[in-house]
């Protein structure tokens, strides 16, 4: 199940620099938190720079409002 709202950010496999996701994936830049690392599972991979900076600039828009 995917949860697409206004902020979301689809991320797709060429966003990626280094790994993957294997399921149609959002970014949700409205939904910040702090996550414990014993939460963590793993790491899927590590995002292009292009797709960091459109969760920046997304971030920086709903502050904005």
């Amino acid at each position: 199940m995917t949860h697409e709202d206004e902020y979301a950010i689809p991320i797709v496999e060429n966003d990626f620099e280094k790994g993957n996701i294997r399921k149609k994936s959002h970014l949700r830049p409205n939904r910040i938190f702090t996550a414990d690392s014993s939460i963590i599972l793993y790491s899927a991979g590590h995002l292009k720079k292009k797709a960091i900076d459109s969760v920046i600039e997304k971030v920086i828009e709903i502050l904005r409002r």
